[in-house]
């Protein structure tokens, strides 16, 4: 019944955790800000036989929920941690300790692929936003261009002709200065 009590008031906690409860012997909490892991670890440690980093280990596998990723450098604030006791300290064994490390391991292998997928998605969005503004972009230009290219024409155009209204003007000078030449040796 206890055991029932205590898994509908924690439903986070991990079977482990559940099975060595009753091992429990106070609470710690709630978590203050600039506290770590291994300062209250250090503090509610039973003794020095304990090292610091085995109660470290026992904490953050008893209290998940206190753990953002199931990080041991990400204790959140104004949580209550369940502290183990001597007993429960040194029956946990060597391999259930590397078995958590390796879990955290796994766990956090999961979120920074799903961050970095998350990261890829939103590079790509983005990648496709700037695509689409250079797309714009381009087609200002492009639109730009053909209006200098239409206007360029018509210049060239009207270059064309006034180089020939003074081919025209040149020849109808030279003539007229032959003819005037021509008419002054006649007299």
């Amino acid at each position: 019944m206890r055991h029932l009590l205590i898994y509908i008031l924690l439903p986070s906690l991990s079977l482990f955790s559940l099975l060595t409860l009753s091992s429990f012997a106070y609470q710690y909490g709630p978590v203050k800000p600039g506290e770590t892991l291994w300062s209250i670890a250090k503090k509610v440690r039973p003794n020095t036989s304990v090292s610091i980093t085995k109660m470290m280990q026992m904490i953050q596998k008893n209290n998940p929920h206190a753990f953002k990723n199931n990080s041991a450098s990400s204790l959140m604030e104004n949580t209550t941690l369940i502290i183990p006791t001597r007993t429960t300290t040194n029956q946990l064994k060597p391999e259930q300790l590397q078995l958590t490390r390796t879990e955290q391991r796994q766990q956090l292998l999961r979120q920074l692929a799903k961050n970095k997928q998350h990261v890829s998605t939103q590079n790509i969005t983005k990648l496709k936003e700037e695509l689409k503004l250079s797309k714009i972009r381009f087609k200002k230009i492009e639109d730009r261009n053909q209006e200098l290219l239409k206007k360029m024409q018509k210049l060239h155009l009207q270059l064309q002709k006034l180089q020939a209204k003074m081919l025209k003007a040149s020849e109808q000078r030279h003539s007229l200065n032959t003819h005037t030449t021509q008419n002054n040796s006649d007299s």
